[in-house]
């Protein structure tokens, strides 16, 4: 693509949208230059560029709101225009993406809290449990007893309290909790089995 001047109109792409197997389009508008950051963008590459602190190209988009180029791709209105030709497109507008773009940050980040839980309390069982100079032996027995117990805790709550309050339902967090503690157990499992535990 050609470069682009301030004042130009442009075309913004967000991505594909497998779902729907069409391309998501921000819209047409101009570009108005390089500007410092805004806080609108979400995402680890948006991340990267703010922390950066180098200005990043901002469009302003005929509907009224703006979107950062590194949310997109971008270039001049015909070329963008020409790309989307023959696919099949739909609109998205920035906020609807970012805040797609969050709830997926925030569901990745509670994923990997979830599977972490026993780690942490691992830690801090050991930490509190055993003294510094505890030999390897003592911290390897100490752990294998701690999933152990934690295993136990597991079958309590799912095998024999399934049925102990009908009606109850578990709550999405309960849930990435629990398949969270049994990824843990089943690689400790394993690990103990093949003698890395």
């Amino acid at each position: 693509m050609r470069q682009v001047n301030v004042g130009e109109r442009v075309g913004a792409i967000s991505g594909r949208n497998h779902a729907t197997n069409s391309v998501e389009v921000f819209g047409f508008g101009v570009y108005e230059g390089d500007f410092p950051y805004g806080e609108e963008p979400v995402g680890p590459l948006q991340a990267a560029v703010k922390g950066s602190g180098v200005p990043n190209p901002r469009i302003l988009l005929d509907s009224g709101e703006r979107v950062w180029g590194c949310e997109c791709w971008w270039g001049p209105e015909a070329e963008i225009r020409q790309r989307l030709a023959n696919v099949v497109s739909e609109i998205v507008a920035p906020s609807v993406a970012r805040e797609r773009a969050k709830k997926a940050q925030s569901a990745a980040e509670a994923k990997q809290k979830a599977s972490s839980f026993l780690a942490d309390e691992w830690k801090s069982y050991r930490e509190s449990a055993t003294s510094a100079d505890a030999g390897p032996v003592q911290v390897q027995e100490t752990r294998r007893a701690f999933y152990a117990g934690a295993a136990a805790m597991w079958k309590t709550i799912m095998v024999d309290m399934v049925d102990l309050d009908p009606g109850t339902e578990a709550t999405d967090d309960d849930l990435k909790r629990m398949d969270g503690v049994f990824q843990e157990l089943a690689a400790f499992e394993r690990d103990l089995r093949e003698g890395r535990a």
